[in-house]
């Protein structure tokens, strides 16, 4: 009789050899790995062929990672215990910064951006900026 331990360890070594797997976990953990300030200057975006492409945000980070990329792959390898990563190739590139959602007070209402850009237009047009003067006159 099989146990559930045992069934989740073939599940989870079947799934640990996908490429999207690997790159999830080294997603998730990208600033252990790197640092937390490199980690907030570059992302991996795929893994192929057990090459590591990292997407950085300025040649500086770039060339930061280039010269870590033994150490990096050590690292990864160690925590994976089996080669995964071959080779780390860095290319500058556009990806969405991570930013906190912080919470409105009680005071105020959170709006999506493109709303606070109609909020914008209107309050900076000449008419309204008029209407707004003599009201307060």
């Amino acid at each position: 009789m099989t146990t559930i331990k045992k069934v989740i360890q073939v599940i989870i070594d079947k799934i640990s050899h996908k490429d999207g797997y690997k790159r999830a976990w080294l997603a998730k953990h990208w600033g252990e790995l790197v640092g937390q300030e490199a980690g907030r200057h570059s992302r991996p975006y795929k893994i192929e062929r057990d090459i590591l492409f990292v997407s950085v945000d300025s040649s500086v980070w770039n060339q930061e990672l280039f010269m870590k990329k033994t150490i990096l792959i050590s690292t990864i390898n160690k925590t994976f215990e089996k080669k995964i990563v071959q080779e780390v190739k860095c290319q500058i590139g556009y990806f969405p910064k991570i930013v906190e959602r912080v919470e409105p007070s009680e005071n105020e209402i959170w709006l999506p951006s493109y709303e606070k850009r109609k909020i914008r237009r209107i309050y900076y047009d000449k008419d309204v900026m008029q209407c707004l003067i003599k009201k307060r006159s």
